[in-house]
């Protein structure tokens, strides 16, 4: 990272072991994540066995604290790694620890602790906030309606979700969904084991709000915690490059000129995506909400160029065998396409570049 964007907080011991326990799962983890069944359960499982789900816990509940935005390095590796692993995978571990950092910033002590009791015995939480066809709201302590694209459906032992209340005031709900089915599986393209499907929620109890009315939408938090999309994003693209030119070297035509140059300008798009998304997790707890804002979104969107660049790259290099389904390319390519499709890019990059426009000084440090 440039010197002048602040020293990133670098791993303690425990971070450090825990990070190096991972790295070392990702050759398992990948290959047991890609699920036509729609759950990576077997590759979650492994997880759990090196405490993966209460890694992103405060250290007095038992954690490494690896959720917290202020803690740079080490949660910026966390996604990386589990991008570089499966995309899948990411997608169910981020959703989780976003939904155990927002219960720990807005959640009483013994929400808290409820959380992180059922973290450490492996319960995975979600975080569902798209609407479905019929908005979620709450009335009378009870939940009506659902929710959309709901990352592991029937897998998860409690969502924090978004409903409107008597008030017409969005909050947020912790409620248990265990057991609850999924309504309408989502057959994705990409990020198979996900277990992506639409939510009815009609009935489940919702009785004590998470914070204040408007804490879920509240800046910077909100739009910062974007920096976990493009560290998996970014982690993917390592693991999609490094097969590459390893399959090319097999097929001895890292050598040709036209290949090598693809190489070259995959490994540029591979260090940007990796530079962008170390800044936004190291702007992610700065003091400037604006200017967290705006580097957070402006670095979402340099990380899907560079990943759109390389997957156009990878297509035309390997040709036809990165269309062959059941290779860990093909899975790679797919993934990364489903993946990158998160809301509003051009309103994210509209909204950056204004920003940094009409800030001189902050356009300067960009």
């Amino acid at each position: 990272m440039p010197s002048r964007l602040g020293a990133p907080r670098e791993c303690d011991a425990h971070q450090a072991a825990f990070l190096d326990r991972l790295r070392r799962l990702i050759p398992d983890l990948a290959g047991d994540a890609d699920r036509e069944d729609g759950f990576a359960g077997k590759a979650l499982d492994r997880l759990r066995g090196i405490g993966a789900l209460e890694a992103a816990l405060p250290p007095d509940h038992g954690g490494l604290d690896l959720g917290a935005d202020r803690q740079g390095a080490p949660a910026w590796a966390f996604m990386r790694l589990l991008g570089e692993a499966s995309v899948a995978l990411a997608r169910l571990t981020e959703g989780h620890v976003n939904a155990l950092r927002l219960i720990c910033r807005y959640g009483a002590a013994d929400r808290i602790e409820a959380a992180a009791q059922a973290a450490a015995q492996g319960e995975l939480h979600a975080i569902w906030v798209t609407d479905g066809e019929h908005p979620l709201a709450v009335r009378d302590g009870r939940l009506s309606g659902g929710k959309a694209f709901c990352s592991g459906a029937g897998q998860v032992g409690h969502a924090l979700v978004t409903a409107v209340d008597e008030s017409g005031l969005t909050r947020m709900f912790v409620v248990n969904v265990a057991g609850v089915p999924a309504r309408r599986p989502r057959r994705m393209t990409g990020v198979r084991g996900a277990a992506t499907a639409d939510v009815s929620l009609d009935g489940i109890e919702a009785n004590a709000p998470l914070g204040e009315a408007g804490d879920y939408l509240r800046q910077p938090e909100f739009s910062a915690g974007a920096w976990r999309g493009s560290a998996i994003a970014s982690g993917a693209l390592d693991a999609l490059v490094g097969e590459t030119i390893a399959a090319l070297i097999a097929r001895d035509r890292h050598r040709a000129p036209h290949q090598a140059a693809r190489i070259g300008r995959l490994l540029i798009a591979r260090d940007t995506a990796r530079l962008w998304s170390a800044r936004a997790a190291d702007a992610a707890d700065g003091s400037d909400a604006g200017e967290v804002v705006a580097t957070v979104n402006l670095a979402r969107i340099a990380v899907e160029q560079a990943c759109l660049e390389a997957i156009v790259l990878v297509q035309r290099g390997i040709g036809l065998a990165a269309f062959a389904e059941g290779a860990r390319i093909e899975r790679l390519l797919r993934d990364l396409a489903t993946y990158l499709r998160q809301p509003a890019p051009d309103e994210t990059l509209h909204e950056a570049a204004l920003w940094f426009a009409d800030h001189a000084q902050a356009s300067a440090r960009c």
